[in-house]
């Protein structure tokens, strides 16, 4: 099992990496984690795994 760490600056930009990743056999593991650095900008987590 190999696990990894989605991340990215927009909503949009997320879906896209998410999308690419399950096209490469990736499942999603929990749901979306939002977290904010000064309060403006914001940044989207989804973790994952893989079988190997």
């Amino acid at each position: 099992m190999e696990y990894d760490v989605v991340y990215a600056s927009s909503v949009e930009g997320l879906i896209k990496k998410v999308n690419q990743m399950i096209a490469e056999g990736w499942q999603l593991q929990g749901g979306v984690t939002v977290s904010t650095q000064d309060g403006t900008e914001y940044y989207f987590y989804q973790a994952v795994m893989k079988n190997v």
